[in-house]
């Protein structure tokens, strides 16, 4: 065997080894269904979400006391060393006792504070929806990042089978070269140029694997996910039907942005409302009960006297060099600001939605086209394959159609990648990241029905 041959032999088998299949990584087999859920419950993301969710419950919470009436306990022991003696004219007169004890007990309300408790509380509550829409869009957006990074794990994995597959064709070919080559029915040139193509094609194919290891690593790092694991599905084409109104309507309905601008706008709307409280009067009642073992300098043998009392305060702040006014103005400002920020997002949302759809036409039109790239390259390399066997063709159109083959299979996996993909954007556009584009069809259906 020549040194080129044997160098050649060892190149495929090396090839072949270090591109195993990636589906037989150790570890538990994840569907994109499972790789969501891991996804939801590990993803740092969400944990903050969900964070930010339970202070605006407790925010509300607290707002909530503004309204409420307030007790409050108050309890106090006082032991003197000496009592204070004063001399009158020769006699020693005795102030105070050497133990003092107190207690009491209030209760207050607020009637009126300008409608800033009331602002308060509904600023709290547009709160709670603004961190609960933030909740619901992070979800959203890490379902589709999840999607999407799987379909483009698959077909990552999928474009190593095709080098490997395409190496194994080469190598196939490369060994009836070598034996035509030796019964002297192809020439040098012919062997040579089988051999080159094997050499060539085993570079891709490390290439190919080692986008599979890094996109499978950071898939990992989307999930949180430190064991290894493998992935169970293929590239299929989604099902998808409707119209750009449809999907629109549905994203308008839907998108959990939209609720979340629109919370901050009401709370900006009671922000303003609570400024406006600044120089508005403020009227509180109370009542309490209270007792000592002594009042003034009278002395109660040691037993508790108790009193009540009530009455309500009003603070009216009349004038207080303006604050009030800057802070209604800058309030007045930010409402407008974030009404034009909704206006803003509410464009944005649209436009995604007429992104995604028309990158799901393009992508239709990709897998119609490879559709038929597909079969012609494999129809070809059948012809080059009897043409070569009978002496008509050389080794190199041989080759040729199969590097044809192998980028129109390529081409036809990258058209369905895409078209999962722009699936999975249309529906997280439309607000609706676990469903499929024909619920969300359904759904539009029955409520523009009379």
């Amino acid at each position: 065997m020549k040194p080129i041959e044997t160098l050649c032999t060892w190149t495929v088998l090396a090839g072949l080894a270090a591109a195993a299949p990636l589906s037989a990584e150790s570890g538990p087999r994840y569907a994109v269904e499972d790789c969501v859920r891991i996804g939801l419950e590990n993803s740092a993301v969400m944990a903050r979400a969900r964070q930010d969710s339970a202070i605006a419950e407790a925010e509300q919470q607290q707002a909530r006391s503004e309204v409420l009436p307030s007790l409050e306990l108050d309890a106090g022991y006082t032991r003197q060393d000496e009592l204070t003696e004063v001399d009158f004219g020769g006699e020693t007169v005795a102030f105070g006792f050497l133990d003092t004890y107190r207690a009491s007990a209030e209760v207050s309300q607020s009637l009126y504070s300008g409608g800033r408790s009331w602002a308060a509380i509904r600023a709290a509550r547009a709160r709670r929806q603004l961190a609960r829409s933030g909740l619901d869009e992070a979800r959203t957006g890490l379902v589709r990042d999840i999607r999407t990074s799987f379909a483009d794990l698959l077909l990552a994995q999928a474009a190593v089978d095709v080098r490997r597959e395409s190496l194994a064709v080469l190598s196939a070919f490369l060994d009836q070269t070598r034996k035509k080559r030796q019964q002297g029915t192809a020439s040098e040139f012919d062997a040579l140029s089988a051999e080159v193509r094997v050499l060539n094609e085993r570079p891709a194919l490390i290439a190919a694997s080692n986008r599979v290891a890094t996109a499978m690593a950071r898939f990992r790092r989307l999930l949180n996910v430190e064991h290894p694991f493998a992935l169970e599905g293929e590239l299929e084409r989604a099902d998808a039907a409707g119209t750009l109104a449809g999907f629109e309507r549905a994203a308008l309905r839907r998108r959990s942005v939209l609720r979340e601008y629109e919370a901050l706008v009401e709370l900006r709307r009671r922000d303003l409302q609570a400024a406006r409280s600044g120089t508005r009067p403020e009227l509180r009642a109370f009542f309490g009960y209270r007792g000592a073992n002594t009042y003034g300098f009278s002395d109660a043998d040691a037993e508790w006297e108790w009193h009540w009392d009530a009455g309500a305060t009003l603070n009216w702040p009349l004038w207080d060099g303006g604050l009030t006014a800057g802070r209604v103005a800058q309030k007045r400002a930010e409402l407008a600001r974030s009404r034009i920020e909704l206006e803003d997002v509410t464009r944005g949302v649209l436009l995604e939605v007429q992104q995604a759809f028309l990158d799901l036409q393009s992508a239709e039109e990709a897998i119609t086209a490879a559709e038929g790239g597909v079969a012609l390259a494999d129809k070809a390399l059948e012809i080059a394959r009897t043409r070569y066997d009978s002496g008509l063709a050389t080794a190199l159109e041989f080759t040729d159609a199969n590097l044809a083959r192998s980028r129109a299979r390529l081409t036809m996996l990258e058209a369905l990648r895409g078209q999962v993909n722009a699936v999975t954007r249309l529906a997280c556009a439309c607000g609706l990241p676990e469903r499929s584009l024909a619920e969300i069809i359904d759904r539009n259906a029955k409520k523009e029905q009379p």
